[in-house]
């Protein structure tokens, strides 16, 4: 949460920094907790537990100190119980769309493991590098999401669709590991050998879910992932997996089976991805944006069509800046002023008097009632877990 604060800045450095050192102090906490006192996996949770830590102190105490949240954070109110609908008819498909995926993987090696140790190593090993590999274009799908969203909500289509291009050019550019693998920190040859045997369908599945993972965060910068969660679950669990299962234990072709699937449901899914995309209605997706933050609907004569006829200011009125405060030293951006007599749309009284007061306000009765049910659903998940971990710690 913290980070993805600071991202929606352009403040990505002390992500970065806390990761580095989080990652150190995970490593030497490993080796003194597991090598050294023999406290085995246990040890191992507790060093990442105190890394992560470690890392939201730090990003915590860099907001506090640069004073971040004085000019974007008006402070606590009663007003945050209201309108909670918008927020999670965004958050929720969000999450959806990575969890679906994700589930997809350990469905799959959960897969193998019934069908040898062999196969099952494969897996995991492909499992692992395939999220070593995801983290290039999970960061770009990161930059276009705050960049894309951020456009949208200032009304400039031509930067929002700038930016697009820009992400899908990049990862065009973006090739996967190719070749044979050596892997010589393992000792079994067959493990050795499946996995470089599977290798070439990974490269080019990764191509297509690298394309799947960057048009996932378009959709999700232009407030559309509802149909990247319904895509996905389609592609995974529709095509991909009853595909791979199939391959797997019909046509017996083991690992290779699965991938196969895997491969189909990133083609599909990029292509699907591509052509809506393509056929975006990008003022429709300005005029949602300012409606999720809070602004006014706009007239037939929308500030939209104004902005995006407006001259685009050159080279000479760029100005360099690091984040959206000036005291802060993060990364250093370039912005654009805006050009003459074109309308703030977020400073405007009309946007203030919509910020203070949601659409639809609940009572007093109503908000206890619904977020109650809230946090008791929440409760009753963690009582629930909390529950099956103890029952099944004692078998």
């Amino acid at each position: 949460l913290l980070a993805k604060y600071l991202q929606n800045q352009g403040i990505v450095w002390p992500q970065v920094l806390s990761g580095i050192v989080g990652n150190c102090i995970n490593g030497l906490g490993n080796y003194i907790l597991v090598t050294v006192l023999s406290l085995g996996v246990r040890g191992s949770a507790y060093a990442n537990t105190i890394s992560h830590i470690l890392q939201t102190i730090f990003l915590f105490l860099y907001i506090v100190l640069k004073k971040l949240h004085q000019e974007t954070w008006a402070g606590w109110s009663g007003q945050c119980l209201q309108d909670w609908g918008p927020f999670f008819s965004l958050a929720i498909p969000s999450m959806l769309m990575i969890c679906i995926e994700w589930w997809a993987y350990e469905i799959g090696s959960f897969l193998m493991g019934l069908l040898s140790v062999l196969d099952l190593s494969g897996q995991a090993i492909l499992y692992e590098l395939a999220s070593m590999v995801y983290m290039i274009p999970l960061g770009l799908s990161n930059a276009v999401c705050v960049r894309v969203g951020m456009a949208l909500g200032a009304a400039d289509i031509v930067q929002a669709k700038r930016s697009v291009k820009s992400a899908l050019l990049c990862t065009g550019e973006w090739n996967p590991p190719g070749g044979e693998c050596s892997f010589s920190c393992f000792s079994c040859r067959d493990v050795i050998a499946l996995v470089n045997k599977v290798l070439p369908i990974y490269i080019v599945f990764q191509l297509f879910e690298a394309f799947c993972c960057v048009y996932g965060g378009i959709l999700r910068g232009t407030g559309k992932q509802a149909f990247g969660a319904i895509v996905n679950t389609v592609m995974y669990y529709v095509i991909g997996l009853p595909l791979g299962i199939v391959l797997t234990f019909v046509v017996r072709m083991s690992i290779m089976g699965l991938w196969l699937g895997m491969l189909a449901c990133g083609l599909l899914g990029a292509a699907a991805f591509a052509v809506y995309t393509a056929r975006l209605d990008w003022k429709l997706a300005a005029e949602e944006a300012r409606k999720h933050a809070g602004l006014l609907p706009q007239s037939t004569d929308s500030t939209v069509a104004t902005v995006t006829t407006v001259p685009r200011p050159g080279p000479a009125e760029a100005v360099t800046s690091s984040v959206a405060t000036g005291s802060s030293r993060g990364v250093t951006l370039t912005m654009y002023l805006r050009p003459e007599g074109q309308q703030d749309l977020m400073r405007t009284p009309e946007a203030a008097q919509a910020l203070s007061a949601p659409a639809s306000r609940l009572s007093a009765k109503q908000l206890a009632i619904r977020r109650g049910a809230a946090l008791g659903m929440v409760s009753a998940t963690l009582t629930a877990g909390l529950v099956i971990r103890l029952l099944t710690s004692r078998h």
